[in-house]
């Protein structure tokens, strides 16, 4: 029971604990997460969504203790069902695009012991997998990347909360969203962005 007790202590002293940065702190962040994303267009259509895992690495330089800059490198797959435009798609299918993103955020710390934050900015993604399945037609894999820009750019917000475990160590939770900006189709005359969100899980690590 002692034990029980001690460790119920440790816990709520940690969890309550101050972790209030000073300025040039940095933070590490790994994390891994659920993420939903689809295709939005010119038209005005939206496909339907693709469900899958998305993992990286992040950081936080802290120019005081409310601000931080926080960039680092995401895996993101992304896409969705294909929106049917006439013969220029045979069939219905599924486009998954594998991204590595490198968020550049402005990152605001708040509450009483900053352990909320709230992070916007601008998020450039370089494209590094693609692949098409259509199965209306046979054809399970298909190398889209000749179709597909090999860059993107999106507006990304979201927002965390840290559980202090001691005083470099937190666990993070947060939840982040994308709004594609350019074109990710070469096809003439269409024009898909990638919209989605992500719910993540993760480490931080303090130094």
């Amino acid at each position: 029971m002692k034990k029980v007790l001690t460790f119920t202590f440790l816990f709520i002293y940690f969890a309550t604990s101050a972790q209030i940065r000073s300025k040039n702190y940095m933070e590490t962040i790994v994390f891994i997460g659920y993420s939903s994303f689809w295709y939005t267009d010119n038209l005005n259509k939206q496909s339907s969504s693709l469900e899958s895992v998305n993992f990286g690495l992040l950081g936080d330089y802290y120019f005081n203790k409310i601000w931080s800059f926080h960039t680092g490198f995401t895996y993101q797959t992304m896409g969705g069902s294909h929106l049917t435009y006439g013969t220029d798609f045979p069939a219905a299918g599924q486009d998954k695009l594998g991204y590595i993103n490198a968020p550049l955020n402005a990152n605001w710390h708040f509450g009483g012991k900053r352990n909320f934050n709230l992070n916007f900015g601008f998020t450039p993604s370089f494209l590094v997998n693609t692949k098409g399945i259509y199965p209306g037609a046979g054809l399970n894999s298909v190398d889209i990347r000749p179709v597909t820009y090999r860059f993107q750019v999106g507006a990304s917000a979201g927002m965390g909360y840290k559980v202090p475990i001691s005083e470099h160590i937190s666990l993070l939770a947060d939840y982040q969203t994308y709004i594609g900006l350019t074109n990710t189709s070469k096809k003439t005359g269409i024009s898909l962005m990638n919209t989605g969100y992500n719910f993540n899980v993760g480490c931080v690590f303090g130094m």
